[in-house]
């Protein structure tokens, strides 16, 4: 190569360079909003709105480093691998420094590299996009283009962000099982005895059970017993009970590319299987605990909060005074979660007050819900999140309704509360009993994580699966089934009339 030839690659080097900055230049002019000419259409919107954050290559203007620099791809020059060529004029020396180092009569060695375009290290640490791992970058996006930071600019030109993130709502918590007082049952179950009664009370005309184990024997029956003699209560032994725990298996499918490419959909699918498996033993528990309960059905009266918490005072009371159980013994309501929107909407229908003393009636919170129940001696209170189906279920035959929200369709149906009738009326199924009548036993968990054999593996497929073991045991003596007719009207007792009242 002679030293003219020499000259024309450096010059078309040269002009390479300065086509690269003209670019350079040009994007840095179009890619921040902050780059707009003050005073424009877009300008105002951005003081409105708030400003994008400033893209990183925006730090050309500021005396940053540029977007694209030029590095030596080589030693030469005096130059090492890495170096930023500042101008045209290294580019050159670069180049004429590599050429002039090569063996004119040498064996072609393919492509000799004097300089590359270096475009990674303009952007810090936050905008640089990951290839594995698809939840930092959903994170990134989100934090940079926010709506607050989103600036109209009369159109968008394609393509944009993509969100890959699904989210979702439902929730695994389990509120009837963290209620209960938990047994572990690593052998698969419980085997008791039924607890004895005190009986009818002896005050009765005949006492029963134990109740007849005593009697008053009076000094004329001692002088005189004629054929008298002290009662006994011959005990007999219990009646066993056996409780086997139940297994609530959940299995969730997946593609093999689905769960590579798709994780997010993945994750979503398996939070909804946890949610719909923690329905699923909800439900199973509360069942078994209708199963063993008393129905008791009080009647509507006033308001639907006052109704309950009077049905409340009345129930208890008659608990301890049929079972002789102390003061100190607390009792314990599970009541589905819906019915606090009930009672508030109850309280907030009112007679009008102002409002202005220590209890604001359109603004009950829960902790006075539970309060008012406190007072009454149920002293735990577990809101349920899920409520049985219809059916008939305890001792009593009256048949629950649904209490299910049904969804609301297309043609604009009058909303109702659940197990609400066509006069208004509302059914509120409630379980009331002393607080250890019911105990949670907990088998364990089989967790196999992901799952995979030959027929899986057929189809490029794999399986999620857990198991959990548990039930519940009845050690009580009774638990009232409360059938509360409910109206949230927020009458009380100076707008309804008295000859109406009933339990």
């Amino acid at each position: 190569m002679d030293l003219e030839e020499l000259e024309q690659r450096v010059a078309l080097l040269s002009e390479a360079f300065e086509t690269i900055q003209t670019i350079d230049e040009k994007r840095g002019g179009l890619t921040a909003s902050s780059g707009r000419p003050a005073g424009g259409h877009a300008a105002r919107m951005a003081a409105r709105t708030g400003r994008a954050k400033p893209s990183p290559e925006q730090t050309t203007r500021t005396g940053g480093p540029p977007p694209v620099a030029l590095v030596a791809a080589a030693s030469a020059a005096g130059l090492n691998p890495g170096d930023v060529l500042p101008d045209r004029e290294a580019l050159a020396r670069v180049t004429a420094d590599t050429l002039a180092g090569l063996e004119r009569h040498a064996p072609a060695r393919g492509v000799i590299m004097t300089a590359r375009a270096r475009w990674a290290d303009r952007y810090p640490a936050e905008r640089r996009l990951s290839l594995h791992d698809a939840w930092r970058n959903t994170d990134m996006v989100a934090a940079i283009c926010a709506p607050e930071a989103i600036v109209a600019s009369g159109g968008v030109c394609l393509p944009v962000n993509v969100d890959y993130s699904v989210p979702t709502w439902a929730t695994s918590d389990r509120p009837l099982r963290d209620g209960l007082p938990p047994f572990q049952a690593d052998r698969g179950g419980i085997r008791f005895v039924t607890p004895p009664d005190i009986g009818v009370p002896s005050l009765q005309a005949s006492a029963s059970g134990l109740g007849s184990a005593t009697s008053v024997w009076t000094e004329a029956t001692d002088a005189s017993p004629a054929g008298a003699t002290k009662p006994v209560y011959q005990v007999a032994c219990g009646s066993e009970q056996l409780v086997y725990v139940n297994a609530i298996p959940t299995r969730v499918g997946f593609g093999n590319m689905q769960g590579r490419f798709a994780p997010e959909q993945v994750a979503a699918n398996t939070d909804l299987a946890i949610a719909v498996a923690a329905r699923e033993a909800e439900l199973e528990l509360l069942t078994l605990m209708y199963a063993s309960s008393k129905q008791v059905i009080p009647q509507q009266y006033l308001g639907a909060f006052r109704d309950l918490l009077t049905s409340a005072d009345l129930l208890v009371s008659q608990y301890r005074y049929s079972h002789r159980i102390p003061e100190s013994v607390a009792f314990t309501a599970v009541i589905p979660a819906w019915a606090k929107g009930l009672f508030r909407a109850d309280l907030a229908r009112e007679v009008a007050h102002d409002n202005a003393g220590p209890v604001n009636a359109l603004a009950i919170s829960d902790e006075q819900i539970e309060a008012d129940l406190a007072t009454r001696g149920i002293t735990n209170v577990i809101w349920t999140l899920d409520g049985l189906k219809a059916q008939t279920i305890g001792t009593g035959g009256s048949a629950l309704l649904n209490q299910f929200f049904g969804l609301l369709g297309t043609n604009a149906p009058e909303p109702q509360w659940p197990n609400q009738s066509s006069d208004g009326t509302i059914q509120l199924a409630w379980l009331l009993y002393p607080e250890g009548t019911y105990q949670f036993l907990d088998g364990g968990r089989l967790d196999l994580g992901v799952v995979r054999d030959s027929t899986l593996d057929a189809t490029n497929d794999y399986e999620s699966f857990v198991e959990v073991f548990e039930s519940v045991a009845f050690r009580g003596l009774e638990c009232y089934q409360v059938q509360s007719t409910l109206k949230p009207t927020g009458g009380i007792a100076g707008t309804v009339a008295a000859t109406s009242y009933h339990e």
